[in-house]
């Protein structure tokens, strides 16, 4: 699972679809702004700390949801999130520090568990790969994983759990990502609760790749996000160049 999101790892077997990054092209915030600025990924820079902006961090709720399976699911967390104790490449990015975590919440007074009594130094690992892969600030070369195999199972088992119930093809599909991750395989479950399954699932194997938002509007759930307006969020403002352009096109609700 990890070699997954490793510079080594781009454009493996399990990828479907990648965006391409490289690093050596282009400054950080060089004027005017130009497309060799924006070759490199900037996802791991605003991950690490100390050397980034440090404003992608994992939630609380997050992270809480992966610790109900500690040992279940090692692996997956491991290569997921870091936290104390944790070892990533040749630095330690959330060493159990005092002085570091009073610098992490003097940078970070926005976060809001930052003040949190059984606050711990948190990072997401997953895209990073390693200190050795950053390639310098905004530099970070390694791809960004658009879609991967597990997520065509997971779809799969999703889709024909909904038409013909858990059939053995569903359960070969979710079995597969779970035992690539090293979590036992799941059976004898009813219609409801494979859904349930699939649910847990995709938030396990997929968190940080951008897909819960879109999962969770096709569940019907988006009133599980922070901030979601139903009626509104179900769907993306028009750009506003489009609208004026086109007199007959409306903007969608809410916007």
């Amino acid at each position: 699972f990890g070699e997954t999101f490793t510079l080594a790892g781009e454009n493996n077997a399990e990828s479907v679809f990648e965006i391409q990054f490289q690093s050596g092209f282009g400054t950080a915030f060089a004027v005017p702004v130009n497309e060799a600025n924006w070759i490199a990924n900037w996802f791991n820079p605003t991950s690490q700390f100390p050397f980034g902006f440090r404003n992608s961090v994992p939630s609380k709720q997050a992270i809480e949801f992966f610790e109900q399976y500690p040992e279940e699911d090692a692996e997956r967390r491991y290569y997921t999130y870091a936290k104390p104790g944790d070892t990533w490449g040749r630095w330690d990015p959330v060493a159990d520090d005092p002085v570091a975590a009073q610098q992490w919440r003097a940078r970070n007074i926005l976060v809001p568990y930052a003040d949190d009594p059984d606050f711990q130094l948190l990072a997401i690992r997953k895209h990073s790969g390693g200190f050795e892969e950053r390639g310098g600030f905004n530099q970070n070369p390694n791809n960004h994983r658009v879609m991967r195999y597990s997520d065509v199972l997971l779809m799969f088992a999703e889709a024909e759990n909904e038409v013909n119930g858990p059939t053995g093809d569903a359960y070969s599909a979710i079995n597969m990502v779970r035992q690539r991750a090293g979590v036992p395989a799941v059976s004898g479950l009813s219609k409801e609760d494979f859904f349930e399954q699939i649910v847990v699932e995709r938030r396990l194997e997929f968190m940080y790749e951008f897909h819960r938002y879109f999962d969770l509007l096709r569940w019907g759930r988006g009133d599980e996000m922070p901030g979601f307006v139903a009626n509104k969020n179900e769907l993306l403002p028009i750009p506003a160049a489009q609208v004026t352009n086109n007199p007959n096109l409306n903007q969608n609700p809410g916007y």
